[in-house]
């Protein structure tokens, strides 16, 4: 099966705390797919490069090339903090600008340390959930996986989803107009949201492109979450029993 969902990654060479997670996360997906990313009809991961570490680059592109991935690859330069975030809405912005995701309806976007943890069911069958409501509904926006510890509330909309007030960069499955929108929109305004921290500036951007009570949605918590793995005892999560194996 085949949904007309892209699959877009986000990663750098300057990794979490010293390590790369990206090849780790790439095992992660394929191995909640059957050992494949062939539900995606297109899949991309860009890259942000810093310019002392171009050495690395070549090892993450043959992981991608490994998995059938295009890489997307910007050079800059970046901190922690809202000079990171400003650089992250750039990229997104060159990202979701790309014609060829324009050719499928939706995208898949997951940071190269968030995996997703599946307590009731299969990923497949989340993913074409959320193509399914967000065809029904082309007022809803996005549909993420919420991080597991994060205390946003959610409401619940039916079984399956619930209704977010916040945006995240956790792993979502979004409408691609909207994204590229929400995008330029903080891009061409780059000026105003430059003290802004970067979800909360393309919150504002996407509240803009509708007023929905459910354009935020997540996947029920209890039955479909995600992780984030790009902490310092990144090595100690390796030899847990969901990824001793991958």
């Amino acid at each position: 099966m085949q949904l007309p969902l892209s699959l877009v990654f986000f990663t750098s060479t300057a990794g979490h705390f010293g390590y790369s997670t990206l090849e780790t996360t790439i095992k992660h997906y394929r191995s909640k797919l059957n050992g494949n990313l062939d539900i995606f009809q297109q899949r991309f991961c860009h890259i942000k490069v810093r310019p002392d570490e171009k050495n690395k680059l070549p090892d993450i592109i043959d992981v991608l090339l490994d998995n059938d991935i295009k890489p997307i690859v910007t050079e800059g330069t970046w901190n922690r903090g809202l000079n990171h975030g400003n650089a992250y809405l750039a990229d997104q912005y060159k990202v979701y600008s790309t014609q060829e995701l324009h050719n499928i309806p939706y995208v898949f976007s997951v940071e190269d340390d968030s995996p997703i943890h599946i307590k009731s069911g299969q990923l497949s069958q989340y993913l074409e959930a959320a193509v399914n409501t967000l065809s029904s509904n082309k007022d809803i926006l996005t549909i993420r996986f919420q991080r597991d510890g994060v205390s946003n509330q959610t409401w619940p909309v039916n079984d399956l989803l619930h209704r977010v007030d916040t945006y995240d960069f956790q792993p979502a499955i979004s409408h691609i107009k909207y994204l590229y929108l929400g995008a330029k929109i903080v891009n061409d305004n780059a000026a105003h949201f430059a003290n802004t921290q970067c979800e909360a500036a393309f919150r504002i951007a996407s509240d803009i492109l509708s007023n929905h009570p459910y354009r935020y949605l997540c996947f029920n918590p209890e039955l479909a979450s995600s992780h984030h793995i790009g902490i310092p005892n990144y090595l100690d999560i390796l030899k847990t029993p969901e990824f001793a194996n991958l």
